[in-house]
């Protein structure tokens, strides 16, 4: 092989041009990111009660998940913590369990469980710990305008936009006042008319539903019926009917209450640069490349200040492809002082340049076939 090296030259050369050139491909093609893909053998159950103190979530919700949970199989440690408002129930499996059959059971479990739970529980999210869960962006979203009517131009104008970005995973809004339809009951109508809240509450629920009504035939089609029954309009819920007079007039729901559209309760507060705003969080799909994706987005964001209303400002606060572009940049002014302290030590017992170069060249070159291996066999650099 050497001798044919030698004999052939122009051959020789003409190879390691074809790898320098598949080298730098498959660089700039291979995955890059700041942790590798590991998957940790843990499983967490949040479930919020609004309203509630610690001590009711702890009795009413906490104890009652654990209590099942506790009969998954591989269950290593169970960990919980009750919260105002929260519960949140932390399992970590034996190291080698198959984290999505575990994650199964939990959801089957905690599915059995529900019923047995508070009414106005809202569904337990089951969530499972991987390193595509952290962020790889974080920005920030103020401007001179209310933060409900920030939300909805963040919701309408950035976070869609963004999700169609390719790689992008998820786009989470944090803060900010949502817009919705406010219900204050009348307490003496509520006793005039004999209805109780909860009554209410689930006839709203019960109008609010789209119902299929069977399936009509025509010639050799088949045509399925469905009766529309969802709110278009806040008039829709000031009219349902809630009852009857005695007369047998209809009671409607604006008889019994004063119905609003306006921001809701603020869950969480965002002060940037001293002004209340909205915290934006960007996940990429696994195996996505950090630092192509987070470009991407960086160049969609160009396009989306050029829409925004005048006064609304996109900073960043967290560039996760920051970090990963300053540890390639280390390792490549680590690789190259490598290379040059190299060439002097040969050169120092050979005496010879083109011996000490022949030598040293062995370094970037085995780097460009491990780069060409990583790439075709699926690999990355993290």
């Amino acid at each position: 092989m050497v001798k044919l090296a030698v004999k052939r030259p122009i051959l020789t050369t003409v190879i390691f041009i074809i790898i320098l050139i598949l080298g730098f491909i498959s660089f700039r093609g291979l995955p890059i990111d700041f942790f590798p893909e590991i998957e940790l053998p843990m499983v967490s159950i949040i479930t919020v009660y609004p309203g509630a103190s610690p001590i009711d979530i702890e009795k009413q919700v906490t104890k009652t998940l654990e209590s099942q949970i506790a009969t998954v199989p591989n269950i290593e440690k169970l960990e919980s913590k009750s919260s105002e408002n929260i519960s949140i129930i932390t399992s970590t499996f034996e190291w080698g369990s198959d984290i999505n059959v575990a994650a199964s059971d939990i959801r089957d479990k905690v599915s059995m469980v529900k019923k047995f739970l508070p009414e106005d529980v809202e569904e337990p999210m089951i969530m499972k710990f991987n390193a595509s869960m952290m962020p790889i962006m974080v920005l920030s979203i103020k401007g001179n305008i209310h933060t409900s009517d920030l939300y909805d131009i963040s919701s309408k104008l950035i976070v869609d936009k963004l999700k169609e970005i390719p790689g992008v995973g998820a786009v989470a809004l944090m803060g900010g006042k949502h817009n919705k339809v406010n219900i204050d009951l009348i307490p003496q109508k509520l006793i005039q008319y004999n209805i109780s809240a909860d009554q209410i509450k689930g006839l709203i629920l019960a109008n609010n539903l789209t119902m299929p009504a069977g399936n009509i035939e025509v010639g050799r089609k088949q045509y399925s019926i469905r009766v529309p029954g969802e709110y278009s309009s806040i008039d829709d819920i000031k009219n349902v009917v809630i009852g009857y007079t005695k007369m047998g007039n209809p009671i409607l729901l604006r008889d019994i209450a004063d119905i609003t559209f306006g921001p809701g309760k603020e869950k969480m507060v965002n002060l940037i640069d001293g002004k209340e705003g909205i915290v934006l969080m960007i996940q990429k799909q696994s195996g996505a490349n950090t630092v192509k994706v987070a470009n991407n987005i960086k160049d969609e964001l160009n396009n989306i200040k050029r829409i925004l209303p005048q006064g609304i400002e996109i900073g960043t606060i967290m560039d996760g492809s920051q970090f990963i572009e300053g540890s390639i940049n280390n390792l490549v002014r680590t690789i190259l002082w490598g290379f040059i302290f190299v060439v002097i030590v040969v050169f120092f017992f050979l005496w010879n340049i083109r011996g000490s170069l022949i030598i040293a060249l062995t370094i970037p070159f085995s780097l460009i076939i491990a780069f060409v291996y990583l790439y075709f066999s699926k690999g990355t650099i993290n």
